[in-house]
């Protein structure tokens, strides 16, 4: 048995379409975005970080494949407790394409949800 572990959740969820908190600028229909876990053994700098700075792939977690009004759960994965945890989305294919913002209070974006591991 692992001690001090934890397990991680990742859920996406994207509004139905847009309104006064979002903006859907462009989605596939679906658009299938790969999850990778970094290299990242700290908290980052949002002010530094560009893609010549950002930390090493480690590993491939599975793919959304996601449509607007959906919310999907990625393959769940195992960290250690009071570790940092960053993941990166990329789309899949050529023919995706991801352009939504979203300000506001409603449910949606980017989740991680932990859980301790008995």
């Amino acid at each position: 048995m692992e001690v001090d572990a934890l397990t991680i959740y990742l859920v996406l969820s994207l509004p139905l379409s847009s309104d006064q908190f979002t903006t859907i600028g462009a989605l596939s229909n679906p658009a299938h975005l790969n999850i990778r876990l970094l290299d990242a053994p700290m908290k980052l700098d949002p002010a530094t970080l560009s893609f010549s700075t950002k930390p090493r792939r480690q590993r491939l977690l599975g793919t959304f494949s996601v449509s607007a009004g959906e919310t999907m759960t990625a393959p769940t994965f195992k960290c250690a407790t009071a570790s940092y945890q960053t993941v990166e989305l990329e789309c899949s294919d050529s023919e995706c394409v991801v352009d939504v913002t979203h300000v506001g209070y409603s449910a949606a974006g980017l989740f991680i949800w932990q859980s301790q591991t008995v």
